[in-house]
């Protein structure tokens, strides 16, 4: 894999360790994971340099330029890894985990587990007001069917308030009658998602048109300070290409859409994010690219979008939703006069 700057020329090849410069290993390994190696051309020189005997022949490859962006693009070879090339190098980095999931006998959930398929997508979903644990994690279909629970002592590792995973396994005790099942899940990588905003709230998902020019220093500030923490990556791909975008919640009963925090997105994250938004047309690459980045099947996404679109319409009817924006307040950004009558 090609990468771009003043080191274009280093590539990717597996050796035990992690990520380092090759020339640091004094015999080559033969294992596993990735790091980084100087192409045979640039080993050249430095091997004729150490000689001292073949100055002209290092000099020739010395003065050879690295290939320039253009020359790239013309050959085809993209300068930046895509987006889908980088969430498939995060999704390597982290260990799959598998969970047995309980609470299986109640609610209904036992018609529910012997329609599922090996390999089904489902969503683990943090619930804070939960009354008999804040901490709980819901395992639910896409379609927002509930499975069960996480085991109390396991929720700790669930970082992100969403994440998807799979259907392990799940079978028939032949005790009980009872049906179980285990899952498998990432539970520190972050979700691609598709929101479903309040209709009546959608225009305000972007803050900065609203705040008017005297927030905008500060707010920009935040955002920076987003992007900065995640070392100018997309949070959720790891793609270099992100601008930090606003994290939206959900508060269904008081029906508040709260400001959580500012994250760094790829601009392929923020369209799906849009998803809904968009005309048909405009829709189809974004969806599949859903598929791609969450390793779905076109089932899954089938499942999930109707849930979303099922979720933004109970979110358009009764009443309508406002607008916690205590984060800005709490970072003296004044919120102003046209936005203060939406909000709690």
């Amino acid at each position: 894999m090609q990468l771009a700057g003043p080191n274009a020329a280093l590539c990717l090849t597996r050796v035990s360790g992690t990520l380092q410069n090759r020339s640091a290993c004094p015999s080559r390994p033969r294992a596993t994971p990735w790091v980084l190696r100087k192409p045979r051309q640039q080993r050249r020189v430095l091997s004729a340099a150490a000689a001292g005997g073949r100055g002209q022949r290092a000099d020739r490859y010395a003065n050879t330029a690295p290939p320039s962006p253009a020359s790239q693009a013309a050959a085809g070879v993209p300068a930046e890894p895509s987006v889908l090339s980088s969430r498939e190098y995060l999704l390597r980095l982290v260990p799959l985990q598998q969970f047995p999931v309980v609470g299986v006998s109640f609610e209904g959930r036992q018609e529910v587990i012997p329609q599922l398929q090996k390999g089904q997508a489902v969503a683990f979903v943090r619930e804070p007001e939960n009354p008999h644990d804040p901490h709980a994690v819901a395992v639910r279909t896409l379609d927002d069917r509930g499975l069960g629970y996480i085991a109390r002592d396991k929720t700790a590792q669930f970082m992100q308030d969403l994440c998807f995973g799979a259907v392990g396994s799940f079978g028939q005790q032949a005790d009980t009658g009872l049906w179980g099942l285990s899952v498998l899940v990432q539970p520190t990588v972050p979700p691609v998602e598709v929101y479903a905003l309040p209709a009546s709230l959608r225009q305000f998902a972007n803050l900065a048109p609203h705040l008017g020019p005297a927030a905008a220093p500060a707010l920009e500030s935040l955002k920076a300070a987003a992007l900065a923490a995640a070392g100018s990556r997309c949070a959720v791909t790891s793609a270099r290409q992100a601008a930090a975008v606003e994290r939206w919640g959900w508060d269904g009963e008081r029906r508040v859409m709260r400001l959580l925090g500012f994250r760094a997105e790829a601009p392929e994250v923020q369209q799906i994010g849009g998803l809904l938004e968009l005309e048909p047309s405009a829709a189809a690459g974004p969806t599949v690219l859903l598929q791609q980045l969450n390793c779905w099947t076109a089932a899954d996404v089938e499942l999930y979008l109707q849930h979303v679109r099922q979720l933004r319409q109970q979110r358009g009817g009764g009443e309508l939703w406002r607008l916690d924006l205590g984060l800005l307040s709490a970072f003296g950004i004044p919120v102003p006069p046209s936005l203060q009558p939406l909000c709690v």
